[in-house]
C-alpha cells in the first residue's frame, strides 16, 4: 500500500512539473491579442516583438514598436480597395532596419503582396514580394530617408495597376513591381497590415514610433483622417457598399437605398455582386425575406451569398453597412429562374488577351509567336488569370445570371500527341512536363452548371533549362574495396534526360584539390585491363592515395536533356581510407549459427519442463 501511495505522489509530482514546464515555455511564445479601439479600428499584435504595441490618436493612429526580438508587426484591420488607395504615414523615430506593408486578399489569406522599404544612406529603397514566390531586389525610390520623419511624411498609393510612393517635400515615384502579382485579389479588396523589422533598442527613445495619419479608398469615396474628431459618432466614416456587378462601379448612396431586381439560377448559390469597403473594419449585415413583401429575418453579419430554391421563388435581400443607420443601402430582389443558357465567349478577344499577357508574351521564339518556356519550379505554368475587367471584354453574360461573381473559369490542357479529352484545372496552373505543341482551352461554368468552352488554342513549349544532377558530395572507401561507380539521379523539367549523353568521368585529385590525371574506365578486351584500378565501372584502389586536400579521386557527372541543354559538371570527392580486415563470405557460417540457436532454444525448453512439470508427475505417482 505504501508503494502504491508513493507511486501516486510521484505521478502527481510529474504531472504538476509537466504543467509548470508547459506554462513557463508558453511565456516565451509570441504574444497575440486583439483590442478594439475608436469605433471599430482594430489593432492586432501579430508577430514576434509586438507584445508592447501601444496606440493613440494624438497625432494620427500611433503604433510603438518596442524591441522584444528581431521583428515587430501590427495588423490594422481596414479594407483596402486594390483599384485605388492611399496611406499617409510618418515616423517619430525611424529606429528600424526595414518597414513593410502587406495587402492580403480579403477572401483568401493565402494571396498577398508585400511592399518593403529600407534606409540606405540618404535614399529610401523598396522591393516587392508575393505569395507566388516572386521577389524583386531592392531598388532606389529616389526619395530621401528624411521624408520618413518629416512633418508631411510619405504616401504609399496604388492606382492603375502600379504602386507609388510620394513625399510632401519631393516628387513622387512609381515603384516598379515587375513579375509581382498585384491584381490577383478576389473582387480587388484586401486587408492591410504593416510592421517593422530590426528594432534595435529597449529604452523609450529607441522605439520605432509610426503614425498613420490618413487613409483614402477608391478615389476618395471613403476617406479617414485619423484625428480625434473623426472618430466621434457625428464624424465617423461609415462603411460603404461597393457594387461589383459587371459594368457598375459607383458607390451606393446612403441617403437613398439602391434597389436592384435581378434573376439568378434556381437551386444554386447566388453570390451578391457587392462588397463592403470599410476603413474602420466594422463590416456589413444582410436580412433575408421570401417574396418582395415578405418579413425579413434577423441581420446576419458578413453574408455575401445565399442558397436559392425552386424556380419562381422571389428573395428580398436588404444589405446594411453596420453602424451607419437603420436603412439598408441596397435592396436586392432576386427571382430564382431555370437557367439553360451559359455565357458566350469572344474567342478573338481571348486570344488577344493571352498573347498580350506577360505569362505568354507575343515575342517570336524560333518562329513561334505564341509559346511558353517550360518552368523549372515544380514544372507548373500559371496561365493568365481572367479578372473582372478582362471578363467583361472576353465574355458576354446573360443578364445577372452569368455575372463575374457567379461563374467558374477553368483552364483545360492536352499534352503533345494526346488526342483524348481535355483535363481542366481550377487554379489556372498546368503541369508542363513535355516539349512540343500543347492544346489549351478556357471553360466557363455558371451557377446553374451551363458550360461554355473556348476554341482550342495551341502553344509550343520550349525547354531552356538544363537537367539537374543529385548525388553525394563526398564518399569514403577502403583500400582494396571494390566500389561500383553509382549512377547519379538526373531529372529534367520537360524535354527529358538524354541517356545516351549522360556520363561520369574519374580523375586523380591533385594536392590543391583540383582535378589531376584522368583515369580511363577499361573494359575487358582493352589493354591494361587486369592491372587497372578502374574497370567495368568498378574502382578498386590498391593503396592510400589521399593528398593534402584530404581527397583521393574526383568523380565528375555531366548530363544533357533531349532539347540539348547541358548541365554544369557536378563533382564528388572520393576519399580512400585504411581498410578493415577482409572476411571471406562462407555460406556454412550462417548454417552453423542457425543450428546453435535452435539447439540452445530446445535445451532451454527442456530445462523449463524438468523444473515445473516433472515434480507434479512424481506427486501423482
Amino acid at each position: 500500500m505504501k508503494c502504491k501511495k508513493l507511486l501516486g505522489v510521484l505521478c502527481a509530482f510529474v504531472m504538476m512539473f509537466s504543467a509548470g514546464a508547459l506554462t513557463l515555455s508558453g511565456a516565451n511564445d509570441v504574444f497575440a491579442a486583439e483590442n478594439t479601439y475608436y469605433y471599430g479600428t482594430r489593432l492586432v499584435s501579430a508577430g514576434e516583438g509586438s507584445a508592447s504595441i501601444a496606440s493613440s490618436l494624438s497625432n494620427g493612429v500611433m503604433v510603438t514598436f518596442r524591441k522584444a526580438s528581431a521583428a515587430s508587426s501590427a495588423s490594422y484591420k481596414h479594407s483596402m480597395d486594390m483599384n485605388s488607395f492611399a496611406v499617409d504615414f510618418r515616423f517619430g523615430n525611424a529606429n528600424f532596419s526595414e518597414l513593410w506593408f502587406k495587402f492580403t486578399d480579403a477572401d483568401n489569406s493565402s494571396k498577398w503582396v508585400t511592399v518593403w522599404l529600407r534606409q540606405n544612406g540618404d535614399n529610401l529603397q523598396y522591393k516587392f514580394e508575393d505569395n507566388y514566390g516572386n521577389e524583386t531586389d531592392y531598388a532606389d525610390s529616389g526619395i530621401a530617408v528624411s521624408s520618413l520623419t518629416s512633418d508631411g511624411g510619405l504616401t504609399l498609393g496604388y492606382r492603375g495597376g502600379a504602386f507609388t510612393l510620394s513625399a510632401a517635400s519631393a516628387n513622387g515615384a512609381t515603384l516598379i513591381s515587375d513579375g509581382i502579382q498585384t491584381l490577383s485579389f478576389y473582387k480587388n479588396i484586401a486587408n492591410m497590415s504593416f510592421g517593422v523589422e530590426g528594432v534595435s533598442g529597449e529604452d523609450e527613445d529607441e522605439n520605432a514610433v509610426m503614425y498613420i495619419t490618413a487613409i483614402t479608398n477608391s478615389n476618395g469615396k471613403q476617406k479617414l483622417v485619423t484625428s480625434n474628431s473623426r472618430f466621434t459618432d457625428a464624424e465617423r466614416v461609415a462603411p460603404v457598399i461597393v457594387p461589383k456587378a459587371d459594368g457598375d462601379d459607383g458607390v451606393v448612396s446612403a441617403s437613398e437605398p439602391d434597389v436592384k431586381t435581378v434573376n439568378a439560377a434556381a437551386d444554386s448559390t447566388y453570390v451578391f455582386p457587392y462588397y463592403c469597403l470599410d476603413i474602420l473594419g466594422t463590416g456589413w449585415a444582410v436580412t433575408t425575406a421570401v417574396g418582395e413583401s415578405g418579413t425579413p429575418g434577423d441581420k446576419v453579419e458578413g453574408k455575401t451569398e445565399h442558397s436559392l430554391g425552386n424556380a419562381g421563388t422571389v428573395y428580398k435581400f436588404e444589405i446594411y453597412a453596420k453602424a451607419s443607420g437603420e436603412n439598408p443601402l441596397v435592396t436586392l430582389n432576386v427571382t430564382a429562374v431555370n437557367d439553360t443558357t451559359g455565357v458566350t465567349i469572344d474567342n478573338g478577344n481571348l486570344l488577344t488577351f493571352l498573347h498580350n499577357s506577360d505569362e505568354i508574351g507575343n515575342d517570336t521564339h524560333d518562329g513561334f509567336a505564341a509559346h511558353i518556356v517550360a518552368p523549372t519550379e515544380n514544372n507548373t505554368f500559371e496561365f493568365p488569370h481572367i479578372y473582372r475587367d478582362d471578363f467583361e471584354t472576353i465574355f458576354t453574360a446573360q443578364d445577372s445570371l452569368d455575372s463575374y461573381d457567379n461563374v467558374t473559369i477553368q483552364v483545360g490542357y492536352r499534352a503533345p500527341g494526346d488526342s483524348g479529352e481535355f483535363t481542366y484545372v481550377d487554379s489556372y496552373a498546368v503541369r508542363i512536363n513535355a516539349v512540343g505543341v500543347w492544346s489549351f482551352r478556357y471553360k466557363v461554368t455558371d451557377s446553374a452548371g451551363n458550360e461554355t468552352e473556348s476554341q482550342t488554342f495551341q502553344l509550343r513549349v520550349f525547354d531552356e533549362a538544363a537537367p539537374t544532377i543529385s548525388t553525394e558530395t563526398t564518399v569514403e572507401i577502403s583500400v582494396n574495396e571494390a566500389y561500383t561507380i553509382p549512377s547519379a539521379t538526373i531529372t529534367d523539367n520537360a524535354a527529358g534526360v538524354d541517356t545516351a549523353y549522360s556520363k561520369w568521368t574519374l580523375y586523380y585529385m591533385n594536392a590543391d584539390g583540383s582535378r589531376g590525371e584522368k583515369i580511363e574506365n577499361l573494359l575487358e578486351d582493352q589493354e591494361g585491363y587486369e592491372d587497372s584500378i578502374l574497370k567495368d565501372g568498378v574502382l578498386t584502389p590498391t593503396e592510400l592515395t589521399a593528398s593534402d586536400s584530404d581527397g583521393s579521386f574526383i568523380l565528375v557527372y555531366q548530363a544533357r536533356d533531349l532539347a540539348g541543354n547541358e548541365s554544369d559538371p557536378v563533382e564528388v570527392v572520393i576519399k580512400v581510407v585504411e581498410g578493415t580486415p577482409d572476411y571471406s563470405a562462407n555460406p556454412w557460417n550462417d548454417f552453423f549459427v542457425t543450428a546453435l540457436i535452435v539447439i540452445a532454444c530446445l535445451a532451454g525448453t527442456g530445462i523449463i519442463i524438468l523444473i515445473f512439470v516433472k515434480p507434479k508427475e512424481r506427486e501423482l505417482r
